[in-house]
């Protein structure tokens, strides 16, 4: 399945690419699965606008989420390389970008 990321990963933006790297770099460096809370979390330490604006306006305290995301960094040891949440977010974002002609 490793091919399939591979192909998925390709057809992402730029900055997609780099928040999925970024993760995994984040998943690696604490020898954990790379998981969608790994993603989250990368977003919200670069300060990602528009999605940290979207969470403001639904009144989360960035700084709370953070520190509630990072236990799970830092204490769900690696299994696999890549959790299956990824999997399934990269899938979504195909369908997305077919959907929307991206």
């Amino acid at each position: 399945w490793y091919a399939k990321i591979e192909d998925l990963l390709k057809k992402l933006s730029e900055r997609s690419k780099n928040i999925f790297n970024s993760g995994l770099d984040l998943a690696l460096k604490n020898n954990t699965s790379l998981a969608s809370y790994h993603l989250l979390y990368i977003i919200l330490i670069d300060q990602e606008k528009y999605i940290i604006d979207l969470l403001k306006n639904l009144n989360v305290d960035i700084n709370s989420l953070k520190e509630s995301i990072y236990p799970y960094i830092i204490n769900n040891k690696a299994q696999e390389k890549i959790d299956k949440s990824i999997i399934d977010l990269l899938r979504m974002a195909n369908i997305l970008m077919l959907d929307f002609g991206d």
